[in-house]
């Protein structure tokens, strides 16, 4: 059983909450699970920001440029970034290590709810493992300057089995 809980943010501070215990199971083949993500709760229209998404690499293969593995928008699609980050040409990421994924974004300027979401993709292969993912307030009316994941409490947190499967929670 794997249960893992990164990052809790506060209306002032950000704690950080190492909780993990592992048995270091991995799935066969490509996997990922997300370590954490700050999203945004809200954000102003066409207010540009910066998201960071840790995936690990919970699979049997190390993941690389070469090979194809990026960080891609779901249904290749997302109202806030492009479509995929890329892993750089010199990086391999074996498995049990992690990586963040820094995506620029900016907001759409029609205020209103967006979901964004983002999971590994070995392009024309396969997408693979957990999905990081957050609905977006665009309010004219939401604070400036403060950084994602600032602001309301929000925590992110991932549970599998010993077989890699997500586990509902």
């Amino acid at each position: 059983l794997t249960v893992t809980e990164n990052l809790c943010h506060t209306t002032q501070t950000s704690y950080p909450l190492p909780l993990t215990v592992s048995d270091r199971a991995v799935r066969r083949g490509n996997d990922a699970q997300v370590v954490s993500a700050n999203f945004p709760l809200s954000v102003r229209p066409g207010a540009t920001f910066q998201v960071a998404i840790t995936m690990r690499n919970s699979g049997s293969t190390a993941w690389s440029a070469g090979l194809g593995d990026k960080l891609g928008a779901v249904n290749d699609t997302d109202d806030f970034a492009p479509i995929r980050i890329l892993l750089l040409d010199v990086v391999t990421i074996d498995p049990f290590e992690s990586r963040t994924f820094r995506v620029p974004m900016v907001a759409p300027s029609t205020p209103g709810l967006y979901m964004t979401d983002w999971r590994m993709v070995q392009e024309s292969v396969e997408w693979f493992g957990d999905t990081a993912s957050a609905v977006i307030s665009v309010d004219p009316n939401a604070p400036l300057g403060e950084p994602p994941g600032d602001g309301d409490f929000f925590c992110l947190a991932s549970i599998r089995d010993a077989f890699g499967n997500a586990v509902p929670g």
